[in-house]
């Protein structure tokens, strides 16, 4: 374990001196915000905390950010777009159309999902990114997979809210979510019920019906 360790360390060390050096012979070119670390030769390992309106309390989570001091890093917005399918349960009509556009402004911070829809029925539909990207025969269930939670936190309920005239403009923030890294939600779907998200639909108390889904694709 301590040879592993070990190992890992003089990767990430040696991947951040080769960032370092690249940043200093304008090797990056990027529109991001440069951040400078001046406090001497030595590794700091940060682990970040998560909040969310999906999360019910605070939580450490598994990933950490390391650095070698003095060390320069580019922080660059990421950026991902979902075109929505109508799903089988609308027998593809075409009444029912979407997008959603993700963005993050930085690794450390999480991901904000700015989309709308119309076509859809009045009041409350849930909304959960699912595991898989694979929405054949029009967002069925088996290819899209379970609600994706890393972090198997106790979720919040997750909806938006349709107006009357069958449209909604929505905007949701969920911390617990990336576009980078391992964890990345790149290439996994997006999901909206015809159901609302609540402990009902949650515990298979009640069927989910996808009315729309998409594929998370990157848009940077």
């Amino acid at each position: 374990m301590k040879r592993y360790q070990t190992i890992v360390m003089a990767l990430v060390i040696a991947e951040l001196m080769a960032t370092e050096a690249a940043v200093l012979a304008g090797g990056i070119r990027s529109k991001g915000k440069e951040r400078v670390m001046h406090e001497g030769p030595k590794v700091l390992i940060k682990s970040t905390a998560l909040t969310s309106n999906i999360v019910s309390r605070h939580k450490n989570s598994d990933l950490h950010e390391i650095y070698l001091a003095p060390y320069r890093y580019i922080e660059k917005e990421a950026k991902a777009v979902a075109t929505f399918m109508e799903a089988a349960y609308f027998n593809n009509s075409g009444a029912v159309q979407g997008v959603v556009v993700l963005t993050q402004e930085a690794p450390a911070k999480g991901v904000t999902l700015r989309g709308n829809v119309r076509g859809l029925t009045p009041g409350k539909h849930g909304i959960r990114i699912h595991e898989f990207g694979d929405i054949r025969d029009h967002c069925r269930a088996d290819r899209t997979g379970q609600v994706y939670n890393p972090y198997k936190v106790k979720m919040q309920e997750s909806n938006i809210e349709v107006k009357e005239d069958g449209t909604a403009d929505f905007v949701l923030t969920d911390k617990t979510l990336t576009l980078v890294g391992g964890r990345s939600i790149i290439g996994r779907s997006i999901v909206i019920d015809q159901e609302p998200d609540d402990d009902f639909t949650r515990n298979g108390r009640a069927s989910r019906r996808a009315v729309l889904c998409g594929v998370i694709g990157r848009a940077d």
